[in-house]
């Protein structure tokens, strides 16, 4: 069991690192965040969607940029119709879009 959960807490930290060092832009580490989290959140379900539990200053300490481009980044991703927003909750509504520009 203990070698379970360190494996896990080396996965995570592993997928952290990785997404900071090798995304190239901000856009690509937020869009990877969201896209992970909402996989995570919408297994068994006909639609992606997840709770934002983080503030937009940690959601940016997070992918590695300002607490502003998080905020630029999702109104960006909002009327490109990739996510829609309702309070805490963001549906993934093109996650195709949102996985080319994470890679």
């Amino acid at each position: 069991m203990a070698a379970q959960l360190l494996s896990e807490a080396y996965r995570v930290a592993f997928t952290d690192v990785r997404r900071l060092a090798l995304s190239e832009s901000s856009a690509a580490r937020l869009a990877g965040v969201l896209l992970e989290w909402g996989t995570a959140e919408s297994i068994g379900k006909p639609e992606m969607r997840l709770t934002m539990a983080l503030t937009h200053e940690e959601l940016a300490n997070l992918v590695g940029c300002a607490r502003e481009t998080v905020t630029r980044l999702l109104g960006q991703f909002r009327r490109q119709k990739l996510i829609a927003v309702h309070g805490i909750s963001i549906l993934i509504q093109c996650p195709e879009k949102l996985e080319r520009i994470a890679a």
